[in-house]
């Protein structure tokens, strides 16, 4: 009998229901599953994926409930809005929200249930990348025959996990450099540091748009360009948009704003002001971290150019590794040895 992972999505920041279905296009998630025995440092396998298929009838939800793609496994959900006149038909108007499912064979063979590894992607590009969630709640053992359609997975529950997924990029930001960071303190993939930084690089007038304008600037990253290089990345504000003010902001700061609500003014005023300094502050905690991945990836390009300049290799050892340091003239003595090409 297999069993439900249900997944529940939504923006990072309130959005439009109908602009969140633009968060869905291409949209593709990769459960594994990751149990003790796994060796530290092995890509698990995934156990199943999601995907979002667009209405079958494409566009905006018609006067009758979308007409889901049956093959999606993702779907955004909707809200029915009664006719205002009895008689004439209720409309539908998308939310906020999705929920993916996957389907996985039988019982965890692992303590209590599922540790799951997420990763989200948008056509070729990861938005997401979660490691590790622990003992993900799942659904009760289904009947092979009575797995839920798609018109049927906004209802279902327990709800394994909750993502926010970042904001599609628009024209002029298909660009973005982006950097998910492991949040089980294990460093990012090669290739996601070096796609990022790359990214950050080719759009300095200085580096040309080359992989070797960007390995020669790597070649000599100082450690406060990598720190720079960070910054760039994470605070991303099309990826992590920074908070916006509940009400006008011209009546949060003024005290005499026409018809200023005194008491709801100052609640959002306050609000406000800690979501800003939250977000600069888990923004720079990232993107300190960030840094050292930064440096260690332009670490690598100078030890590669260091070694393919190097005209010569030494290696030092012991003459008698095993002699006894009983007095100072039996101590080890070290010898050198000089390779030259």
């Amino acid at each position: 009998m297999p069993r439900l992972i249900v997944l529940r999505l939504h923006p990072i920041e309130p959005i439009n229901g109908a602009d969140f279905t633009s968060y869905l296009t291409d949209l593709s998630i990769t459960v594994s599953d990751l149990a003790m025995d796994t060796p530290t440092g092995v890509q698990a396998v995934p156990i199943g994926t999601a995907d979002y298929l667009p209405l079958g009838g494409g566009g905006a939800p018609p006067a009758d409930p979308p007409d889901y793609d049956p093959a999606t496994t993702i779907t955004q959900h909707f809200e029915t809005i009664p006719a205002p006149i009895l008689g004439d038909p209720d409309t539908f108007q998308f939310v906020a929200v999705a929920t993916a499912v996957i389907s996985i064979p039988g019982e965890p063979a692992e303590y209590l249930t599922s540790d799951l590894r997420i990763e989200v992607q948008r056509g070729a590009r990861t938005v997401v990348k979660r490691d590790l969630d622990f003992n993900v709640p799942l659904t009760d053992d289904i009947d092979d025959i009575a797995v839920p359609g798609p018109g049927e997975f906004a209802a279902l529950t327990p709800v394994s996990l909750h993502i926010a997924l970042p904001a599609p990029p628009r024209d002029a930001d298909l660009n973005l450099a982006t950097l998910e960071l492991p949040t089980d303190g294990t460093p990012p993939a090669y290739e996601d540091v070096y796609n990022a930084v790359r990214t950050v690089l080719v759009a300095d007038p200085g580096v040309p748009n080359t992989d070797a304008g960007v390995q020669a600037k790597l070649e000599t990253l100082t450690l406060p360009e990598a720190r720079h290089i960070a910054y760039e990345i994470m605070f991303n504000a099309v990826v992590y948009p920074p908070p916006v003010p509940e009400r006008e902001l011209a009546e949060l700061y003024t005290l005499d704003f026409p018809n200023r609500d005194d008491d709801a003014a100052d609640q959002a005023r306050d609000t406000f002001e800690a979501e800003l300094l939250g977000y600069k502050a888990v923004r720079s905690a990232q993107a300190e971290r960030a840094t050292g991945y930064v440096y260690a990836l332009a670490a690598a390009f100078q030890a590669r150019r260091l070694s393919e300049d190097a005209t010569q290799a030494g290696f030092r050892f012991p003459i008698h590794p095993d002699a006894p340091e009983a007095d100072s003239a039996s101590k080890v003595k070290e010898a050198e040895v000089i390779l030259r090409n």
